[in-house]
C-alpha cells in the first residue's frame, strides 16, 4: 500500500513547511541545499531543487515504520552529469540518490550517480555492490523506481528500474551494514567534496512514493511505473458545514491557499464535527488514479484530547481511514484511500471529480 506521496505542489514554494508533520507525512531533514522552485516543474507548479550549497547537502524523509521490503520512486532531471564520484572514507564525494538507512539514521546502502550516468549500488560507505551500465543522461525528468529488500548475508535483494526498464536487479545479496535489519528511511544528497573537485550541477526532483508490500487492492504494493503525484484543492463550500469561519463567507477560500496561510482557518470547539467540500478537477490527461491522500493543515489550541480524520466522500459515502491526534503546532495529516468508498474499486477521473473533501474532527 502506499505509504505517502509528494509531488511538492501544497507547500507553495516554502520549504520549511515541507517538515511539518509526524513520521511518514513529512521530510524529516531539508539541508538548505534544496529548494522548492517554479523553474522546471514536472507535475503542476513546484519541484525540488539540489544545488551545490555549502553547508547543506541532503533531504530526508521517514518511510513511517521499520521495513524488510520498500519501494521508492521519484523523477530526476540533471542539468548535467556529476564531475565526481565517492572514492572512499578518505575522501568522500559523490551524489546519492537514495540512501536507505535504519531507525536511528544509520547508512544501510545507497545508490550512487556515476560521472558517466551508471547507478552503482554500494553497502555502507564503500563496498561496491554492483554497477549499472550507463543509464542517466542529462537535459530530461528520467523516472526511478527502486525495490529494496533488507537482509544479511544472502537474504536481500535490490532492483532499480529507469524509465521502466530494469538497469539493476540483485538477489541473494547483503543489503545491511548495521544491527538492524530494516529500512526506515531515506535520504538523497551528496557527499562533501574533495579539495579541487568542480561543483556538483543542479537536479530537479519530482513526484516522489513509497510504497510497501501490503495488498489493499490499489496495486500499490509492486512495481507501478513512471506515475505523477498531484495536489488538487478544495474549490467548493457543500450543505455539510459544521466549522466555524475565522473570517469571511467561504471555508473552501480559507483552506486552498498555496503555500498555506495559517491566519486563515476554520475551527471548532465541539468534540465532533465535520465539513464537507469540493475539490477541483484532476487534469485533463489523468488516466489512472492509484490512491488519494486526502490532507489537512490542522492544529489544537491547548492541551487535551483532539483527533483528526481527513477524508474522501463520494456520493455520500465516506472512506475508512483511522482517526489522528493532532499538536498545538500547524502540521500536516493525511489518509491513504485508495478505492472509491462509492464502488469499492479504485477512482476513475470522473469519480474523482464528483467526490469531496472530508475535514472531520473525531474527538
Amino acid at each position: 500500500m502506499n505509504l505517502w506521496c509528494d509531488g511538492f505542489g501544497r507547500y507553495g514554494g516554502t520549504v520549511a513547511y515541507m517538515l511539518n508533520g509526524s513520521s511518514g507525512q513529512a521530510w524529516a531533514q531539508v539541508d538548505n541545499a534544496f529548494t522548492l522552485s517554479t523553474a522546471n516543474p514536472r507535475t503542476g507548479t513546484h519541484h525540488l531543487r539540489m544545488s551545490d550549497i555549502a553547508g547543506g547537502k541532503e533531504a530526508r524523509r521517514v518511510f513511517g515504520a521499520p521495513l524488510t521490503e520498500v519501494f521508492l520512486g521519484f523523477a530526476i532531471y540533471c542539468s548535467a552529469l556529476p564531475a565526481s564520484e565517492s572514492v572512499g572514507s578518505s575522501g568522500l564525494n559523490g551524489v546519492f540518490l537514495a540512501a536507505f538507512r535504519d531507525q536511528a539514521n544509520g547508512l544501510q546502502i545507497r545508490l550512487m550517480l556515476g560521472t558517466d550516468g551508471a547507478l552503482e549500488l554500494r553497502r555502507g560507505v564503500e563496498t561496491v555492490i554492483d554497477r549499472s551500465l550507463p543509464v542517466i543522461g542529462a537535459g530530461a525528468y528520467q523516472h526511478i523506481e527502486i525495490y529494496a529488500k533488507a537482509g544479511n548475508g544472502t537474504d536481500g535483494a535490490f532492483e532499480v528500474r529507469v524509465d521502466e526498464v530494469t538497469k539493476l536487479n540483485l538477489t541473494g545479496i547483503d543489503t545491511v551494514s548495521t544491527a538492524n535489519v530494516e529500512f526506515s528511511q531515506f535520504a538523497i544528497g551528496f557527499e562533501s567534496k574533495q579539495v579541487g573537485i568542480s561543483a556538483y550541477p543542479t537536479f530537479d526532483l519530482a513526484d516522489y512514493f513509497a510504497n510497501d508490500t501490503t495488498a489493499d487492492s490499489s496495486a500499490c504494493d509492486t512495481w507501478i511505473g513512471d506515475c505523477k503525484s498531484g495536489v488538487i484543492m478544495v474549490n467548493a463550500d457543500t450543505a455539510q458545514a459544521d466549522f466555524t469561519l475565522s473570517s469571511g463567507v467561504t471555508g473552501y477560500s480559507l483552506l486552498n491557499e498555496k503555500p498555506p496561510v495559517d491566519s486563515s482557518y476554520i475551527s471548532t470547539a465541539s468534540t465532533t464535527a465535520e465539513s464537507d467540500f469540493g475539490l477541483e478537477n484532476g487534469p485533463a490527461n489523468l488516466s489512472e488514479i492509484l490512491t488519494t491522500r486526502p490532507f489537512i493543515r490542522a492544529w489544537k489550541d491547548d492541551a487535551g484530547t483532539c483527533t483528526v480524520a481527513p477524508n474522501i466522500i463520494s456520493n455520500g459515502t465516506k472512506g475508512t481511514v483511522s482517526a489522528q491526534p493532532i499538536t498545538t503546532a500547524a502540521a500536516y495529516y493525511d489518509s491513504n484511500v485508495p478505492l472509491d468508498p462509492d464502488t469499492g474499486v479504485p477512482f476513475i477521473p470522473a469519480g474523482l471529480n464528483a467526490a469531496g473533501h472530508v475535514v472531520e474532527r473525531v474527538s
